[in-house]
């Protein structure tokens, strides 16, 4: 079963690029890391891949420097807005996956309107993952189980109430709760790829990487090219995947 739908990837390595490369501003990885995203999501549209994730801004970030959380929301909101005429031309369906209360209202409506506008692309589907955190994803999801459980209990209340409440954690099982998840839009990823030598999931698809190969490359992500891609989905088509049977 080495059928590839579903990569995710960790964008990592764009502050030490620009270190690396003498940068004026350390800010410039993110700009050259916002090109290199451009070229792998056209790479994997022609590739004819049917899901592509990219972890943009984790929950964590916020604790970055307020200078630089300013850029990445700027950077964010100009280049959605500039990248939707790409994403019609490549038949590129933008999702959202996170909370996005947090972000700027423009950020937000630059963000949502462009997902609007890419409804009709039926080809790849891109999911960004912004104010995104697997520890997150699943709080909310078990949060939004007993609210919506609570409410139809509430409902149809004939007196005992309290005897139902009880049965809400009976009747929750890995299956109902996917369905609450931020990452159920799209199936677990086959495969995600973490650039810039660093071998953890930093909080990324906590839950859904449960039988996700995952590969490690020390490319910084500015300098990860099409070619890397392809190496790491050569590697994954040699991988035995057993989902804990037997071969």
């Amino acid at each position: 079963m080495n059928n590839l739908n579903h990569i995710a990837i960790i964008m990592d390595g764009n502050n030490r690029w620009a270190k690396n490369t003498n940068s004026t501003s350390s800010f410039t990885g993110h700009t050259e890391g916002l090109k290199q995203a451009r070229t792998i999501i056209e790479y994997c549209a022609k590739i004819k891949l049917n899901y592509l994730s990219l972890f943009v801004f984790s929950t964590e970030n916020w604790s970055r420097p307020k200078t630089e959380i300013t850029f990445l929301m700027k950077l964010l909101d100009n280049s959605v807005q500039k990248e939707l005429p790409l994403l019609i031309k490549n038949n590129i369906q933008l999702h959202l996956i996170g909370d996005l209360a947090p972000l700027p209202k423009k950020t937000k409506d630059s963000l949502l309107a462009v997902v609007k506008k890419s409804k009709q692309c039926t080809g790849l589907r891109l999911i960004l993952a912004i104010n995104y955190g697997g520890r997150l994803d699943i709080t909310q999801a078990c949060q939004s189980y007993i609210k919506e459980q609570v409410s139809k209990i509430i409902e149809k209340d004939n007196g005992s109430l309290s005897k139902k409440l009880l049965t809400i954690s009976d009747n929750l099982n890995e299956k109902k709760l996917n369905n609450f998840m931020y990452s159920s839009i799209a199936p677990d990823p086959d495969l995600i790829i973490r650039t810039s030598g660093e071998t953890r999931l930093s909080n990324f698809y906590l839950w859904s990487s449960a039988y996700s190969e995952i590969m490690w490359t020390d490319k910084l992500w500015p300098d990860f090219q099409p070619k890397d891609l392809q190496n790491c989905i050569n590697d994954f088509k040699n991988k035995q995947r057993r989902f804990g049977s037997r071969a």
